[in-house]
């Protein structure tokens, strides 16, 4: 009600009540700032996770997923303080405080990344600010690299596994994941096809959320009409509730507004197909 009176928002998600610090702290991931990141050995196959509002703060299980999933496949990752990445900021036209803070993230970002350890994100809106707006702002290289996290697991020699019996996906990306990185949905093909498992590329357009716009109440009808248009016609509720993944968080919420569930991230069937 608040929300929706004071700021015309609509249909936010909800905070996770169990906080990503606990959750981490249940598995034994490391929350690593610079001087802790500093001790490690040179030769540790440490990954340094990037966090990212929506995954800290409403889906911090898929943040855990990544992890144990790079842990599964015998890395060490490390999770670095969360800090504002300025998206939002960039978004609304806030360009002189989302200047200030490029050059204090980036400033960070080159001494992390100095360390030799690879930097990796899991919210692709996230992760290509600091590939696009940030070396704009900078208006020079930004000085550091954060992988898409599948563009990371592409490279690496992950174990064969042969593919279970039954056991079938279809993905669905962002629409700037798409924009920017246009292998990305290949990649999470062929790191899924490394490990055993078939995954259907499913070509759709814009979910219709597009971070706080759909959210606005002035836009839900246009917001739910993209939707409708596009991913709707994509997705059987019936038989994809745990076929479908779904790399966007404002696209997992979309899908959950529309059709009633919240798909699946592929870390999360990743991690569960290693598990069993």
């Amino acid at each position: 009600f608040f929300t929706r009176k004071v700021a015309g928002i609509v249909d936010a998600p909800a905070l996770d009540p169990h906080t990503a610090g606990q959750r981490l702290r249940e598995h034994g991931i490391p929350v690593s700032d610079l001087a802790a990141l500093q001790k490690l050995d040179k030769a540790a196959r440490a990954v340094i996770v990037l966090q990212d509002p929506f995954t800290t703060f409403y889906e911090p299980k898929i943040l855990v997923a990544a992890c144990l999933l790079l842990r599964k496949l015998g890395y060490e990752p490390h999770v670095l303080p969360y800090f504002e990445n300025g998206k939002p900021l960039h978004i609304k036209g806030f360009l002189r405080v989302f200047d200030k803070l490029v050059r204090k993230n980036s400033a960070l970002l080159r001494q992390v990344g100095a360390l030799g350890f690879p930097l990796v994100g899991i919210e692709p809106a996230v992760v290509l600010t600091y590939r696009d707006e940030y070396p704009k702002a900078l208006e020079q290289g930004a000085g550091f690299r954060v992988a898409l996290l599948q563009e990371w697991l592409a490279e690496q020699a992950l174990p064969k596994r042969d593919a279970p019996a039954g056991a079938s996906h279809k993905l669905m990306s962002h629409c700037t994941e798409q924009a920017l990185v246009t292998r990305a949905p290949a990649l999470w093909a062929a790191v899924f096809s490394q490990l055993g498992l078939p995954l259907e590329l499913v070509k759709a357009g814009c979910c219709g959320m597009c971070g706080v716009y759909g959210h606005e109440e002035r836009h839900v009808r246009e917001s739910l009409g993209l939707f409708e248009q596009s991913w709707k016609r994509k997705i059987d509720p019936a038989q994809d509730r745990q076929r479908v993944l779904v790399t966007g968080h404002s696209c997992r919420t979309q899908v959950e507004r529309g059709l009633g569930f919240t798909p699946l991230h592929p870390v999360e069937a990743l991690l569960a197909a290693l598990e069993a």
